[in-house]
């Protein structure tokens, strides 16, 4: 029984360290990150649309996180 508690805590301590990361930038503040955010979406959402059936949501997802990146912000 010790053993399951042990188990079953380390495993939810692993998953909450895994979604804690937040972007990080090193010069602007945190307030920005939601700018540059939707300056992303947009910025993505206008170039799939000019093919929208060669893109899912995955895809989507990946092209906004490598634009954040382009702008400097980290996880």
């Amino acid at each position: 029984m010790r053993r399951i508690f042990l188990l079953l805590s380390l495993s939810l301590f692993t998953l909450a360290i895994g979604c804690s990361h937040r972007f990080q930038h090193p010069t602007k503040p945190r307030s920005e990150m939601a700018n540059d955010h939707a300056e992303c979406e947009k910025e993505i959402r206008k170039y799939i649309r000019s093919s929208p059936d060669a893109y899912d949501v995955l895809d989507e997802m990946n092209m906004i996180k490598r634009c954040m990146k382009e702008k400097g912000w980290h996880r």
